[in-house]
């Protein structure tokens, strides 16, 4: 919270005019993420912490550069390391083909509350929205340090998170009831095959 906001608020915007300016994007990591999808045509966003105007909303802390990648898109896995959500004491696999989460592996309990939200073989809704690839997430805030705590994990400068479910708050096509977020701790970000991130580092 008592993080320079005025600072953070210009790298966010240089990371969210560089998600507006992209057409896909891959996250790696060491852990094993290895997901890519389209960011073609979709808006980056700012979450700087400055709520100054009248109407203007946010959560704080703050710190994130944002957007609603295209839906359909995303294919690959992540991996969310133990204790970077919480109660997670050992890592969980998410598996995604196009656009939709098709498997979670591991995660112990969280593991199992994952895969009873999500009940895979069930082919309606609320499950098929649940499933949606819903969100890219930069964060920007170098205060923010708690891992297992996803309000503020997810705005840990130099990590990047993606999220299932609902993305029609944030410009994106699939309402669901619920929204999800996984960060991944010293990842790697390319958009188009330049890296934007390497290993945690931002490089822009």
């Amino acid at each position: 919270m008592a993080a320079d906001y005025k600072k953070i608020a210009h790298e966010t915007a240089k990371i969210a005019d560089l998600i507006t300016q992209a057409n896909e994007a891959t996250i790696k990591s060491r852990a094993g993420t290895d997901f890519t999808f389209s960011l073609k045509g979709r808006n980056g966003m700012s979450d700087s912490g400055i709520f100054t105007e009248k109407g203007a909303w946010g959560n704080l802390p703050s710190g994130e550069a944002y957007c609603a990648p295209v839906e359909g898109t995303a294919n690959g896995r992540v991996v969310v390391q133990k204790g970077w959500y919480a109660d997670l004491k050992e890592n969980m696999i998410i598996t995604f083909r196009n656009g939709k989460v098709t498997s979670i592996d591991g995660g112990g309990q969280v593991g199992n509350n994952f895969r009873e939200l999500l009940s895979f073989g069930k082919e309606e809704e609320p499950y098929l929205s649940r499933r949606n690839h819903a969100e890219l997430g930069v964060g920007t805030n170098p205060n923010a340090k708690r891992p297992d705590n996803v309000l503020e994990a997810e705005k840990i400068r130099g990590t990047v998170h993606i999220a299932i479910g609902d993305n029609s708050h944030m410009g994106g096509a699939v309402k669901a009831d619920s929204h999800e977020d996984f960060i991944i701790p010293l990842a790697t970000l390319s958009f188009d095959n330049r890296a934007v991130m390497r290993s945690g580092k931002l490089v822009i």
